[in-house]
């Protein structure tokens, strides 16, 4: 029994408000016949081997959910699929699209969408995102190194999309302007509600300085932050200066081995419940500097020597374990005890030769120092 004859068996039923196809081996078109359910509200044809819809699709004016998951084959959205206005979910996970019909801007209503694919020429642009103003949950924005005009990223306004709970950022491309997409990816500015957000960028290997901050629901940066930990490419391998600001629910990173080689400076500030957070090979890194991280323990493999090392007054009860002997110089800035400065040095083993410079500002505990604690 072929589609069509399947479908029209299900003709008759002029009243149809769900229809689930999903994982029909035999759905691999669907013909003109869906114009009969003119109330319809809820398609899944998830799993199933079609290509693209019919164009008289948009004429399901009723049509509230439509699910197309796993339709591995899928390429094309319908044409005018804007004009189906009542659409609150639309789900086109692991298909083949490329890019989103026109004025995607118009579906007001959406309240759920799995994925939005920006093309080279056609379709909507970036911006139309900024009309979705009800998008929650999770969303996947691909093929951003084709984002013509960077003011597309900002009138996307996903800032004001408070309800999204997962974001992936995600380019395909060589990285030759790194700039321009650096410049995106600010303009971005991701709500800060947000609970898991994951950057795919590994065209920004000429990427100097980040700074990432304001993030109030992100308990765990994990490996994905530095790309995939088995591949040659490490989309932050050039990083020298990273910075991680207002994290108040982020207790854990789990960095990728090797992935910050280049790095010169590390900036955590405000991160009160980070405990173990520093990648443990950095080899390059010359400054520390802490701040509002009362739970953080820093611990060094014996490689990297730090120049300068910052640690201000609300991470006082910061502990420092196994760092390298080659300190040149501990700034402390704040109340912090002296007797846990001094607990510092004799834990780190630093009176040595390396150390020349100690700085202890705005310390209100201290009252003497005794010099007989450094070597002569």
């Amino acid at each position: 029994m072929d589609d069509d004859i399947k479908l029209g068996l299900l003709s008759k039923f002029k009243r149809l408000r769900v229809l689930s196809l999903s994982d029909n081996d035999y759905i691999v078109e669907l013909s003109d016949v869906i114009s009969n359910w003119k109330h319809l509200r809820y398609l899944n044809l998830s799993g199933a081997l079609i290509k693209r819809l019919p164009e008289i699709v948009t004429t399901l004016y009723n049509l509230q959910t439509l699910l197309l998951s796993r339709c591995v084959y899928f390429v094309e959205l319908p044409t005018h699929i804007a004009r189906l206005i009542n659409m609150c979910h639309l789900d086109i996970r692991g298909t083949k699209l490329q890019e989103m019909p026109s004025q995607m801007g118009k579906l007001m209503k959406l309240q759920n969408l799995s994925d939005f694919f920006i093309g080279r020429r056609t379709g909507s642009s970036l911006k139309e995102l900024g009309k979705l103003q009800h998008l929650r949950g999770d969303l996947s924005i691909w093929n951003l190194q084709n984002v013509v005009d960077v003011e597309d990223a900002s009138e996307a306004n996903l800032k004001n999309k408070r309800q999204l709970r997962k974001l992936n950022l995600k380019w395909d491309g060589d990285g030759e302007d790194s700039g321009r997409e650096r410049c995106i990816l600010e303009q971005l500015q991701p709500p800060t509600e947000l609970e898991y957000l994951h950057i795919f960028v590994i065209m920004l290997v000429s990427l100097k300085e980040l700074l990432i901050e304001g993030f109030d629901r992100v308990q765990v940066v994990g490996p994905e932050f530095c790309g995939s930990c088995t591949s040659i490419e490490k989309p932050v391998r050039s990083l020298e200066i990273l910075s991680f600001a207002d994290f108040p629910e982020w207790y854990e990173w789990i960095p990728c081995v090797g992935a910050f080689s280049c790095l010169q400076e590390l900036h955590i500030f405000n991160c009160p419940f980070l405990t173990k957070a520093l990648p443990t090979h950095l080899p390059s890194l010359t400054k520390l500097q802490i701040d509002g991280c009362q739970q953080l323990v820093v611990s060094f493999p014996p490689t990297p020597s730090i120049v300068d090392m910052v640690i201000e007054d609300d991470s006082r009860d910061v502990r420092l374990e196994k760092l390298a002997s080659g300190l040149y110089g501990l700034r402390v800035i704040g109340s912090i005890s002296l007797d846990l400065v001094l607990e510092w040095l004799e834990q780190m083993h630093v009176f040595s030769a390396t150390l020349e410079a100690i700085q202890i500002s705005d310390c209100d505990s201290l009252r003497c120092f005794s010099l007989e604690l450094f070597p002569s």
